[in-house]
């Protein structure tokens, strides 16, 4: 194995010169993102069991983790939810278009966490803002535990803090794993792209292009 830590700088240097297809896309199946998710739920379950602590929120980023927040809701029976909806534009920029700090919520006890759920963590920036709202909503010692259905090599200390951490996916998407590595050594499940069952590569590839032109 080799231990190798990514920067920032290096992260958006590889997300801004490399260039996709649609065969660089992994189509993750039905069957694929229903058994990733069980394994995401034991494993929250097995940390909430050790901890003492329950549940109070779940909070999607949206859009993309609309769906796997969802599904957790169902498999953690946890009802309340305080979505934010944040669309990330690369370069270290993101556009805030639903921010529920205004609204009135019932505070979380000091035996309550909270759920973050991203559908894809790369470089950090977004979900650490979605946790910075959650701490001026609720506390700056408010446990929170961050879902992420994937994300890639390089890439996975990037929210730091977390009460517990939950992985679906680890992907090579980036390329950032030395050439000549194993990647099943590193727990690489997915080389390519993920692309989600409610996605297809030519609606990813159009969304890159976009967020890639604007200033």
């Amino acid at each position: 194995m080799t231990d190798m830590k990514i920067s920032k700088e290096e992260f958006d240097k590889a997300f801004h010169s490399l260039e996709y297809t649609p065969d660089d896309f992994h189509k993750i199946t039905w069957a694929e993102f229903d058994t990733v998710m069980e394994k995401i739920a034991n494993d929250v379950r097995g940390f909430l069991s050790e901890s003492g602590l329950s549940v109070r929120y779940i909070v999607p980023i949206l859009r993309g983790a609309a769906i796997p927040a969802v599904v957790l809701s169902h498999k953690l029976s946890v009802v309340d939810m305080m979505p934010v909806q944040i669309n990330c534009l690369g370069k270290g920029r993101t556009e805030m278009l639903f921010d529920p700090t205004p609204v009135p919520m019932a505070p979380v006890a000091a035996n309550e966490c909270v759920i973050v759920v991203e559908d894809n963590q790369g470089s950090g920036g977004t979900a650490n803002q979605v946790i910075e709202i959650v701490k001026k909503k609720f506390g700056a010692d408010v446990k929170i535990i961050f879902v992420r259905l994937t994300t890639s090599w390089g890439c996975e200390d990037r929210v730091p803090g977390m009460a517990f951490i939950a992985t679906g996916f680890l992907t090579n998407e980036m390329k950032l794993l030395p050439a000549g590595e194993d990647p099943a050594a590193h727990g690489i499940t997915v080389t390519k792209l993920a692309c989600f069952p409610w996605e297809t590569p030519e609606e990813e590839l159009k969304k890159m292009a976009m967020n890639r032109a604007r200033p």
